[in-house]
């Protein structure tokens, strides 16, 4: 999801006074997503002028949300192994 301006965008009607008190005017938004392809959450990235992303903060967003996945995952595995142990 890309948001150039959220001053423009009626979807953000509803939180357009909260964005605009914490100074955010941009926002680009990415899915983490897990390897089978489930949503795990989104990246976003806050811009305080209005702007349209480059090709290298899409690519940014987009490392940066493989490896939110990673982490992720790996905190899921590791709390699954350990309520396994605590089960036996």
């Amino acid at each position: 999801m890309i948001v150039s301006d959220i001053g423009t965008k009626p979807f953000w009607d509803d939180f357009r006074d909260l964005a605009v008190k914490a100074g955010l005017a941009a926002c680009w938004s990415t899915p983490i997503l897990a390897r089978d392809g489930s949503l795990l959450g989104t990246f976003a990235m806050y811009h305080r002028v209005p702007r349209s992303p480059q090709e290298a903060d899409l690519a940014l967003a987009r490392v940066s949300a493989s490896i939110a996945a990673q982490a992720v995952e790996r905190h899921l595995a590791e709390e699954a192994r350990r309520t396994a142990e605590a089960r036996r």
